[in-house]
């Protein structure tokens, strides 16, 4: 199944300050910190979620798991999902990019989607 990916702009959206006001899609998102070569840091997923994405990235914006990556800098970017496909596609999405932080739904059959790139 191909998704469209959403940036804000020609880039991907900075996840403790887009704006979410008008986001209206329900579906699954990424979240993810970039690499720090000074610091020998790689870019790094953090975490893999669905569900409506405005207050679920609303949610994560004050969880501790997720912003202790805030000083490598934080991305987001979500992808409209019909409702009886997020978890496959959630699941998919956490097998292949494996997130520091959530949980996984190991019975459940993937759906493979694009990634976000």
């Amino acid at each position: 199944m191909n998704v469209e990916w959403i940036k804000c702009g020609t880039e991907w959206c900075p996840f403790q300050t887009v704006d979410l006001s008008k986001v209206q899609a329900v579906g699954v998102y990424a979240i993810w910190h970039a690499a720090n070569a000074m610091a020998g840091v790689p870019a790094r997923y953090v975490r893999i979620g669905q569900g409506d994405v405005k207050e679920r990235i609303a949610k994560h914006r004050s969880d501790p798991d997720i912003t202790r990556y805030a000083p490598f800098g934080l991305w987001v970017t979500w992808a409209a999902v019909p409702q009886g496909l997020l978890n496959g596609v959630e699941n998919y999405l956490a097998d292949k990019l494996d997130p520091l932080v959530g949980e996984r739904f190991p019975n459940v059959v993937p759906i493979q989607v694009n990634l976000p790139a």
